[in-house]
Order: structure tokens, then C-alpha cells, then sequence
């Protein structure tokens, strides 16, 4: 569903790739699920 190849996906499982923002978004938009939040820092 997003176009990657199976040698990159292979990374990601090993944890031997630093995903982008657009990578996240990417995989946020396919499963429709929020995997990245940014806590709010109190002041």
C-alpha cells in the first residue's frame, strides 16, 4: 500500500531504518491510526 520495496520494510522490522515524517504520515494515512504523538510540554 505504499509503494516501498520488501528490502526496506525488512529494515523497519529489524529497527535498522530511521523513518522520515512523510514515512510516518504515510504509514498513519494506510492505517489510519495516529503512530506518532508529540507531548505537550506544561509551562
Amino acid at each position: 500500500m505504499l509503494g516501498k520495496k520488501e528490502s526496506e520494510i525488512s529494515k523497519w522490522m529489524r529497527g535498522t531504518h530511521n523513518f522520515t515524517i512523510d514515512t510516518i504520515s504515510s504509514i498513519e494515512n494506510v492505517l489510519r491510526q495516529a503512530i506518532l504523538q508529540i507531548a505537550e510540554m506544561n509551562r
